[in-house]
Parts: C-alpha cells; structure tokens; sequence
C-alpha cells in the first residue's frame, strides 16, 4: 500500500473513535439501525465528498502528481527560458509530502465533526492519479452510492439532480433510510456487503434498492457532519408517539419520542393520540369540563352541586371544590322515636323514603302518625326492600291514649312481638335472604273498630345478623295506615 493511502486510513480510523463496527439490530426491519450505544462509524464506509468519488482510475502516489516532459531536456532549453524556474529533482514530492496532504484531509474530518462549521470533507490526494491533473479532471464524478444508508424522511434526500430511482426506505418504527437503486441481474451495481433486494415503493411501485446484508445501516462521517435524521416512533398499550432519530459523532442516536401515557391535565397530547387533554374533566359532576393547562387541574362546578360521593354511609352529597362530599348519615334515626315520617290517613295511600343502615349493630328508627279520619280501617303497614343486606324489620303500636298490649295489636304479616319503646308490642319480620319484609298489623284501639282507632306506629330496620354486615346498605321503607 503506497505511504499515503496508509496514512489516510490511520487517519480516520482515529477520528473520534470511528472503529469498524457491527451490532445486532434495533428491530426485525430489512432497514433496522442500531442506535448511538451500538453503532460506530465504519471508517471504509461511503464518502460522500460533495457528491463525488474517484472515477475509477488506479492510484500511482503523489510522485506521478509531476511529469517529466521525455520530449525536452533542460540542456535544449531556449535563451528566452532562461529566467524561468525548471523543476529538478528536489521539487518532486516525497512520501512525507504526502502524508502531510493526508494529515490536512483527516483534520478537516475531526474538525467538522466537533462542529466547525466552516470545515469541509475534502477529496483525498490519494485519489487523484496524474493521468487525472493532466487530463484537466477535477479529480471526483457523481458518487452511485453517494446517500445509501443516510437517515431520511422523503425520497428526494436520496437523489441528485432531479433523479427519483432511489427511494427513502421505511423500516417501520426504526426510521427510513435511503436506498440506491439496483440491477437485480448484476451483482455488481450495489457495493460489497449489501444487496439488490426487490421493494415496493408508493410513488414508484416495483422497484429493486441495495440494502446491507446484515439489515443494520450505519451513520457515515458526511450524514454525521450534515446531521441527517430521520422520523420514528415509539409505541405502547397506550398509544404511539413520533420524534427524530440524527446521526452524530456516536453515530445513530436512539429516538426522541417519549413513551405515550395516560393524559394529564396539562396542554400537552400525553398519549399521542392528535388530541390535548381529552376526557379528563368529563364523567365527574363536580367538575365543570374545562381543563386549566396553567393550574394543571379541572375547573370546578358551582359549589353546593349535587352528586353522589358513592359512599352510602353519607346523605346529601353536594360539590365542593371539584369534590364531591357526603354528610354522615342515620345520626338522627339511630335512636328511637328516630326520624319521623310523614302523617298517613286511613284512606291514603303509601310513602316511601331511602335510608342506609351503617355498618355493625346500626338500628334505624322512624315513626308515622296514622289517623281515623274516614270510614276506612287502620291497618298500620310497613315494607323494606331494595336491600343492600339481609334486613330485619319490626313495627310497634299504641293507640292514641298510648295503650299498647296483646290484646290490642295482631299480625297479619309478620309474628307478634313485645319489647318495643315503653314495652310497645309490635310485630317483626325475620325473613333470611336479600326478600323484602313486610309487616301489617291489626289494631283494635276501639270497641269492636266502631271508635277510634289512630295511633302511632314505631319502626325498626337492623341487620339481620349484624356481625355479617361490613359495609354501608341501602334500603327503601314504604309505609301507609292503611294495607297494600
């Protein structure tokens, strides 16, 4: 190997760490790139030069870089040239001339790629013959593989002038990398290493591209120096985000795209879905639908909305502050006479409340009055169903002078009972299961049910086996002085 094209090689083969280097590929892609903790750049790897290469001709060194005219001799010269300077043997370049061209060319290399601007790849000496200066060859011709393997986004970063045979290649969520346009019958239009791999492009349809052999491009020094990149992705169950992958002085670098997530309210599309801050103030009443990208929380609705907090140990749950707050229940019916119900006549029909039964031992009271006001009969009546438990109810009753004993009271539904407030007797059902229960009883407050018979009735609803109930119940009571 002449001293020159040697000296090259060491040359760049110390710019920056660029070592040979093979890695196992990002993805199953035909185009896959390794990223920037993998690749390395490949020293051998296609210069671009400014879009040109050697033409082809067989390097003789820097020597041949001057002829000798074998048709003169400097004894021949004429008079007239005898003020001008001949060239002797000391102005023949050395191969010490030549490395110091190649040491220019490799700090051109390292200073573009510490990011001088102003620095350029230069065509190297080595590749210009004498037969080249002669000829009056600017040295370089359009490169066939001048874009193979660099980052892009579109087709026309692959071609040169106007040409549209090579194609941008997509390797899915890796990227896209240019291809350079083949014959399959002839080996020798792609470069060693890769091959004429049969494509399907958009614009172009069939179509045969070189690809390497092993499916990894890698970042030459020229895309480094322009930082080429190109678009890629990254996905997950919640969705698939999009950014940039560039080529840099480690190579190719991994892809900018965060990993999608749930969103949250703050201006930005979190799942990467095309939209900001989607449904995240809606399905909740105590917000009002807006979401403030400033704050990073949900507006408010109007304090004193109604809601439900869905915690059944709680009543008249309203909004406060985008929250929705319940107030404990069943303290006003935790004890008998307990909370008391609306007045029912003998001919009016039923009335029905909610209520909760907490959990443990809780008891809920209530009372209603029923009066005699027309000719129909008292028949005191009490349901509970809709039950969140197995539920327990009895109901107890005094006439209007207050008396309350056997004699007086009778179940119709129900088994008669005694024990209730002030030695009350009543009836209970006791039913097991998630049934209603059901009590009506028959009051005899007057002679043979020809005065009077109104009263008071006093309900209880418990758990059926306390001990069994861990959580908040609720139930519907209806109730009527009459039967149903």
């Amino acid at each position: 190997m002449p001293i020159s094209h040697l000296t090259a090689c060491l040359g760049l083969c110390a710019i920056a760490g660029f070592a040979v280097g093979c890695s196992t590929p990002a993805s199953t892609g035909d185009w896959a790139q390794a990223d920037a903790a993998s690749v390395v750049f490949d020293a051998n790897s296609f210069s671009h030069d400014g879009g040109k290469v050697d033409a082809g001709k067989a390097d003789t060194g820097h020597a041949d870089a001057v002829k000798a005219d074998a048709a003169k001799s400097d004894v021949d010269a004429a008079p007239s040239d005898a003020g001008k300077d001949v060239p002797d043997a000391k102005d023949v370049p050395t191969a010490d001339d030549a490395a110091d061209v190649d040491a220019a060319t490799d700090a051109a290399v390292a200073d573009a790629l510490a990011g001088d601007a102003d620095a350029e790849l230069a065509p190297d000496a080595t590749d210009a013959d004498a037969s080249d200066v002669d000829d009056g060859d600017t040295g370089s011709v359009p490169a066939p593989f001048g874009h193979l393997c660099d980052p892009c986004s579109a087709s026309s970063a692959c071609n040169e002038g106007g040409a549209t045979a090579n194609v941008c290649v997509s390797s899915g969520a890796d990227g896209s990398f240019c291809g350079t346009a083949c014959d399959p019958a002839d080996p020798g239009t792609c470069p060693d290493t890769y091959a004429c791999t049969a494509l399907t492009d958009p614009v172009l349809g069939a179509t045969h591209q070189c690809k390497p052999d092993n499916g990894v491009c890698t970042c030459s020094v020229p895309a480094a120096i322009a930082k080429l990149s190109t678009p890629c992705q990254v996905a997950n169950g919640t969705g698939t985000c999009t950014g940039t992958r560039s080529c840099g002085v480690s190579g190719l670098g991994k892809c900018t795209a965060l990993p999608a997530m749930d969103e949250v309210c703050n201006g930005l599309d979190d799942n990467c879905d095309g939209k900001t801050d989607e449904g995240l103030c809606t399905g909740n009443v105590c917000l009002s639908g807006q979401c403030d990208a400033v704050t990073g929380v949900c507006s408010p609705a109007p304090a004193g909305t109604t809601c439900d907090d869905g915690n059944n140990c709680t009543t008249t749950d309203t909004c406060s502050f985008g929250t929705c707050t319940g107030s404990s229940t069943g303290e006003a019916n935790d004890v008998a006479p307990g909370a008391g119900l609306a007045k029912k006549s003998d001919c009016d029909g039923t009335s029905k409340t909610q209520s909760i039964l907490a959990p443990g031992s809780d008891v809920d009271w209530f009372n209603f009055n029923a009066s005699d006001d027309t000719f129909c009969n008292i028949y005191p009546s009490v349901r509970v169903d809709q039950m969140a438990g197995d539920y327990d109810v009895c109901v107890y009753w005094a006439c209007k002078d207050g008396s309350s004993d056997s004699s007086i009271v009778g179940c119709d539904s129900g088994s008669k009972v005694s024990g209730g407030p002030n030695g009350m007797w009543g009836c209970c059902s006791a039913n097991a299961g998630l049934g209603a229960e059901k009590i009506q009883i028959n009051t005899t407050c007057s002679f043979l049910g020809a005065g009077d018979d109104g009263g008071s009735a006093w309900i209880k609803v418990t758990a059926h086996n306390p001990k069994a109930v861990n959580m908040c119940g609720g139930y519907t009571l209806t109730w009527s002085a009459a039967s149903f």
